[in-house]
């Protein structure tokens, strides 16, 4: 009824929510991508005019499909650009590698209900870019920095510190960057997670950063002082469970799910596209 009428719209933008449901207008990443792609493309059936199909479509490929498909016009980003304000440009250019991917954890949702300053899971800059933008592009010319702990925090403080000019090495007492990333991605439906330890590790191959894997740094080592500076970024440990507790929670190891995390998210993605047997 509505695209019978005389109106004066140039393009309609595609997406829903409700008071009951308004978790659907910025779906988790429990939502797959191009969740609401279907309700674009009844609404481009209805009208000549150009559509925006939006809900997770932040993956160049993807986007570049459904539009190329010819039942879109256009996709809109919101949380894509808030992970990555260069979203557009590295597409442009080619270089969907380098795309910082929004995983849909919306805690920049989240920080934004909340009153605080909106920001992003993994990239720092987020809510901050004009502080970011205002510091001197190199400010440690030849310093030579430590970066100690090779998960999320540590990998990206040793890539803003090469930024800065230091020669920075990142020590990794494991045998692979990452941290508890693994941790977080191995729950079902959270495979996501994995993505940013994808993209930082690759982002740490691409740059100038010595890693030092299966290495300890002992506090007080020798080796510290010829470094210039150094940043601890070791993470923490869960607190252990008071012996009076009547519950058993099971305790897992990142080390060990890292190991096995590419082979249990494969079996859960492959159950999720078996069909039901009722």
């Amino acid at each position: 009824f509505f695209f019978k009428q005389k109106t004066a719209y140039e393009i309609v933008d595609c997406d829903w929510s409700s008071d009951v449901c308004s978790s659907d207008l910025m779906a988790d990443f429990y939502s797959p991508p191009a969740y609401m792609l279907e309700l674009a493309q009844q609404v481009k059936r209805m009208t000549t005019r150009p559509v925006i199909a939006a809900g997770r479509l932040n993956d160049p490929a993807l986007a570049a499909s459904v539009i190329e498909s010819g039942s879109i016009d256009l996709v809109g980003l919101a949380r894509g650009l808030i992970c990555d304000p260069d979203w557009a440009v590295k597409v442009k250019r080619q270089a969907a590698a380098e795309i910082r991917p929004c995983i849909a954890c919306n805690t920049c949702v989240d920080r934004a209900e909340s009153g605080g300053p909106i920001g992003c899971i993994y990239n720092p800059r987020t809510g901050r870019e004009g502080e970011v933008a205002a510091r001197p592009a190199s400010v440690a010319t030849g310093k030579r920095v430590l970066v100690v702990g090779g998960g999320a925090a540590g990998m990206q403080a040793a890539l803003r510190a090469e930024e800065l000019g230091f020669q920075v090495t990142l020590a990794e007492a494991g045998d692979r960057l990452g941290g508890q990333i693994a941790l977080s991605a191995a729950i079902p439906g959270r495979e996501g997670f994995q993505r940013i330890g994808e993209y930082l590790r690759t982002a740490i191959a691409r740059s100038r950063v010595a890693v030092k894997l299966n290495t300890r740094i002992a506090v007080g080592a020798a080796e510290l002082a010829q470094y210039d500076g150094v940043i601890i970024a070791t993470g923490a440990s869960p607190a252990p469970l008071e012996a009076s507790a009547k519950i058993a929670i099971p305790r897992h190891s990142a080390e060990a799910l890292d190991r096995k995390s590419t082979r249990l998210n494969s079996s859960h993605s492959q159950q999720s596209r078996m069909p039901s047997s009722a």
